[in-house]
């Protein structure tokens, strides 16, 4: 009988090792899973920050460049290395999808990395470079066959697939797209997708658009404060001159003449108002765009499709 109680006590020991074996191992294995698990979720963040940080900074170049609606080159590869990577072409197509790094030195922000560690690439729509920029301007990119006009795309580039070779870029041996864009987006093409056509083309790229409507109703807001002017021109000079502001504009541009309704288009030929003819306004034909609506003698509306910014005149603060 002590013996067969020995036996079961060195049997009961021996089952709570091999317990307790396993129970690390799982545990082992769980705070593992735990670790990968976070560190993804981390990264992937990192990823949505970088992404959503450049698409503000590309509609913030735009609205303060000198054409309004312009937006920049992508990189130019042979500053990689020196004090000025990041600074975009001095000078790229406005017939063509263009495709790139992010030019971040231009955009004015850090170098933008994603998750990995990976700087961001940029396709810029055909059009958007030069005038006229306004929202009749087609563009041209689309992103998993949706119908939205896209001006411009930023790319996180994951991973790199089994067919891409990427090496440390410099300006003698800059990156080639085909070894950072997954195939389907790096043709050239204005195509673009986020999900894999086949079971054969695997994508991993993370995107985000910068839509058309977006990059005009953001930049409506500069619009509209140009119209209403300064003691120069515009609205303000008018209501300096004359102490009222004018009438709407009965017919659109070229007309644009000051008529007797209080609601209508912007009437810029007035003389009074000085708006110049070689200005950004005229070059974008942003009159067609702009609803003017007479409030009273100081007071004014501009609009925008849904948006509209309400100005005040006021003698004893004037602009």
């Amino acid at each position: 009988m002590k013996e067969t109680r020995k036996g079961h006590r060195h049997h009961g020991a021996a089952l709570l090792a091999l317990v307790t074996i396993l129970a690390m191992a799982s545990l082992t294995w769980f705070l593992d899973r735990l670790s990968t698990s976070s560190l993804a979720r981390e990264q992937a963040q990192q990823t949505e920050r970088a992404l959503a940080k450049a698409k503000e900074a590309l509609i913030a170049w735009s609205l303060l460049n000198a054409l309004p609606g312009r937006l920049p080159c992508p990189e130019d590869t042979s500053k990689i290395g020196t004090p000025f990577e990041g600074q975009a072409l001095a000078s790229c197509s406005n017939s063509q999808v263009l495709i790139g790094r992010l030019s971040w030195k231009t955009l004015g922000v850090g170098k933008l990395l994603d998750g990995l560690g990976e700087p961001l690439w940029y396709v810029l729509s055909p059009g958007f470079r030069d005038s006229p920029l306004n929202p009749n301007k087609p563009a041209s990119l689309r992103l998993d066959g949706a119908s939205d006009e896209l001006v411009a795309l930023v790319i996180s580039p994951g991973p790199p697939l089994p067919s891409q070779t990427r090496h440390p870029p410099s300006a003698a041996k800059p990156p080639l797209r085909e070894n950072y864009l997954d195939a389907a987006n790096a043709d050239g093409d204005p195509f673009f997708h986020t999900r894999s056509l086949d079971a054969n083309t695997p994508l991993n790229d993370r995107i985000l658009a910068l839509k058309k409507n977006e990059l005009f109703a953001a930049l409506f807001a500069r619009v509209a404060t140009e119209i209403w002017g300064d003691s120069s021109n515009g609205l303000v000079r008018y209501r300096l001159e004359k102490g009222r502001l004018p009438m709407a504009a009965d017919a659109p541009p070229p007309a644009a003449a000051q008529g007797s309704h209080t609601v209508g288009y912007v009437p810029y030929n007035d003389p009074g108002m000085l708006y110049p003819a070689s200005g950004w306004l005229h070059q974008n034909g942003w009159f067609s765009f702009i609803t003017y609506r007479r409030l009273d003698d100081d007071r004014a509306v501009l609009s925008y499709g849904d948006l509209s910014r309400t100005f005040s005149y006021s003698a004893a603060n004037p602009p």
